[in-house]
């Protein structure tokens, strides 16, 4: 069990982190679990592509979002899109954005961070148990991935089929007027996905 931390990397929450780190694993270690924090770790390399492959690889994250800063909001909704648990942490819960006013969040005292944190290993040994048994439903790597391989399908068939409207509509164009065509009426309808929802629909329009 994996946590992954999304911060300010800023001096004045070192102190932070590390009570974070302490409290988070004191539960996920004897699961053989780690905490981290990106900046942690500096190989070379896209800092974006470390930034999803964490993301990818965590069980749970954790974000401290005092202030709402933007790359701790994007990394917080990326962590959503993946359907990561996510345990949101602030100095000032009134601050909240109103679309995450809804999830898990532990306001601290900066004055007191130690004190504050007593309650987040509980909040994280609730969430690491709901996920054993099920009841926090999580996307793996490979589901992710196939995910990905799905949604590439998808659009490669939708651009098929626009080519041949496109390749249809210009043939049709350079026949005289009177000339009766019927190519593209086998192209007209909708179409469901049932495994994804997506809809389709063509139509042939004459000038």
């Amino acid at each position: 069990m994996n946590c992954f931390v999304m911060m300010p990397f800023l001096i004045e929450f070192d102190d932070v982190y590390s009570a974070i780190k302490t409290n988070v694993e004191e539960i996920i270690s004897p699961r053989g679990g780690t905490c981290i924090r990106l900046d942690e770790q500096r190989p070379a390399g896209r800092i974006t592509d470390r930034l999803r492959d964490e993301l990818l690889s965590a069980d749970l994250c954790i974000a401290d979002v005092t202030g709402c800063r933007p790359n701790v909001m994007w990394e917080l909704g990326y962590a959503m899109a993946l359907s990561k648990p996510a345990i949101l942490l602030t100095q000032n819960i009134s601050e909240l954005p109103f679309d995450i006013k809804d999830l898990q969040t532990l306001e601290y005292n900066r004055n007191h961070v130690n004190r504050s944190f007593r309650q987040l290993s509980r909040i994280v040994s609730d969430t690491l148990a709901a996920i054993e048994t099920g009841t926090i439903k999580t996307v793996t790597i490979e589901q992710t991935s196939e995910y990905v391989r799905t949604l590439f399908a998808e659009v490669s068939s939708l651009k098929t089929m626009l080519s041949d409207v496109v390749k249809a509509w210009a043939r049709d164009r350079e026949r005289p007027p009177d000339t009766p065509t019927n190519e593209l009426t086998a192209l007209e309808g909708c179409w469901l996905d049932a495994k994804s929802g997506s809809h389709i629909y063509a139509s042939a329009v004459y000038p």
